[in-house]
This record gives C-alpha cells, sequence and structure tokens, in this order.
C-alpha cells in the first residue's frame, strides 16, 4: 500500500524525490530542502511546499507544490478518499482536457480513510475568480467578466468529455444519491423544504415576495420535474453527464487578469446527474474543495 501522509514530518526530501522520479518529473537528482508555509482552508489540511532541488535536476522543474490532507472528521474522510479516487481516474484518462491541476501523489488507507494529494501550487500564475469570503459577502462585485466566461468555457468543455462516457455509473461517476430513486429524491426535496421553512421563519420581514413565490413554486413542481425528465433519463441511461459538486466561482483557478492560460476545475466530490435546461441542480454541504 502506498504510504500515506498523515503528519508533516513525513514529508521528506527522500519521500517527495522517490514521487518525482516515479512520476518522470526528472530523470535524475533529488531534492535537498523543503520550505513550508501554511494555507488557511478551512476544510481540509493544505499546506504550500517550496522545494530546492539538486543541480541536476532542470530549471524548468516546477518547485512549488501543494499537499491536501483530509481533516480528522467523519465528513472529511470519506470527501478526502473520493477526491483522490477523482484524481486517480483522471490519471488513466489520457483524453481528458486539460482542466485539472497536475496530481503526482494521490493515496488513501482504506482501513483508517486518512488520504493526501500532491498536487502543482499554481498560485504564481492563477488565481480564484473570487474568494469565498468574498462569495458569501453580499457586497462584493462579481468576478471580472473575463474569469466568468473562462470559468463557463471550463464547465461546458468538462461536461462535453463526460457526455455519454462509458465511465458513467461506475467508479466516480455514480448517479448522485439524491436522485437516483423517487423515495431519494423525495426525501431531498424534503430536506431543502425543510430548510427552505427554517429560512422563511428567521428572514420573513424582509424576504422579497417575488422570490418567496419563485423558490416555493420551484418546490413544489420538483417532484414533477423528476418524475418528467429526470428519471426517464437514469432509467435509460441516456443524455448524461458528470458534474461538479460544487461549482461556484471559488472552486475555480483562472489565469491573471490579461494573461493566457488553462482555467483549472478544482476537484470535488463529482456526481453523475443528468445535464439539461430544466434539470435542477444539487448544492451540496461544503468539503475539500
Amino acid at each position: 500500500m502506498e504510504q500515506v501522509i498523515t503528519a508533516l514530518e513525513q514529508v521528506t526530501p527522500a519521500w517527495l524525490t522517490e514521487v518525482f522520479l516515479r512520476e518522470k518529473l526528472f530523470a535524475q537528482g533529488n531534492v535537498l530542502a523543503i520550505d513550508v508555509q501554511p494555507n488557511p482552508a478551512f476544510n481540509s489540511a493544505i499546506v504550500h511546499l517550496t522545494l530546492t532541488f539538486s543541480n541536476d535536476v532542470p530549471p524548468s522543474v516546477p518547485r512549488r507544490f501543494l499537499l491536501k490532507c483530509n481533516l480528522q472528521a467523519d465528513w472529511a474522510r470519506p470527501a478526502g478518499v473520493r477526491e483522490v479516487q477523482w484524481y486517480q481516474t483522471v490519471a488513466q484518462l489520457a483524453d481528458h482536457p486539460n482542466m485539472i491541476v497536475r496530481c503526482f501523489d494521490a493515496a488513501f488507507d482504506p482501513h483508517t480513510r486518512n488520504s493526501h494529494l500532491l498536487l502543482q501550487d499554481v498560485s504564481e500564475s492563477h488565481a480564484l475568480p473570487i474568494t469565498r469570503d468574498q462569495q458569501l459577502d453580499s457586497s462584493t462585485t462579481i468576478p471580472a467578466r473575463e474569469h466568468m466566461e473562462q470559468v463557463i468555457d471550463t464547465l461546458a468543455r468538462f461536461h462535453a468529455y463526460w457526455w455519454q462516457h462509458p465511465r458513467l455509473g461506475t467508479g466516480i461517476a455514480q448517479v448522485g444519491a439524491w436522485c437516483a430513486t423517487e423515495q431519494q429524491f423525495l426525501n431531498e426535496v424534503a430536506r431543502r423544504r425543510h430548510a427552505w421553512n427554517d429560512l422563511w421563519e428567521h428572514e420573513q420581514s424582509w424576504f422579497p415576495a417575488s422570490l418567496r413565490a419563485l423558490y416555493e413554486g420551484m418546490l413544489d413542481s420538483m417532484v414533477a420535474l423528476w418524475h418528467a425528465y429526470t428519471y426517464p433519463r437514469l432509467a435509460a441511461s441516456t443524455h448524461l453527464t458528470l458534474t461538479h459538486g460544487d461549482a461556484y466561482f471559488a472552486n475555480f483557478l483562472c489565469p491573471h487578469l490579461g494573461q493566457r492560460g488553462t482555467t483549472y476545475l478544482i476537484a470535488h466530490r463529482r456526481v453523475c446527474a443528468p445535464v439539461g435546461r430544466r434539470q435542477l441542480y444539487r448544492v451540496p454541504p461544503a468539503l475539500p474543495g
């Protein structure tokens, strides 16, 4: 079984050298030193690694990496495993669009459910279109149009690649547990209705009447829409693709404004779900993004 990193003391020059040689990042040489900088992520344990290599490592080899480990919480361990499985799956797909940050090591322990990812750190050339804190601040302006278009293009390419892909329904591409059966969908609608009722109870004094009508109409229509549009596609395994479980702007990395380059989709749990103009998408609770 591959070594799973659970403490910084395990991140040694020898371990990193072994990983990079295996992944053919360089043909010879080794890691001499590691500078560690923290990351304030709220839903996973992340550190930035800046490496010093021996002189026989080409200067074109990246020096900055990101190590991501799961938190020790009931939700965090299975979420980390799913994320690792996603990177392992992408590594097997040579034709997958270039929108996933390069991963050098992805491992999990099936017994403890601990996991880690070693990714290339692209923060010098890329940034979030909008941070999570900005997104939660109602006074924040929307992302730049350039970044919004890059995000839309990336999602479109992602959906197009996975449209009717032979791996749908297997591995990390299972049908979402919230919509696979009628009872599961009824449970999901009940969960959403409970959340709406709670919101209305506390915020009705200012909540716009037009939005109340919109949300209540949506909730009243969800089961009929599932019967008319979702279930037939799931039953026939047709018109399906893979969707990102939390596709808000803070889960993308865009080139700095005015610069060219790849827009990266930050990995998250994925679900296999119908996509169409009448489809309702799930917004799940925050997990390692």
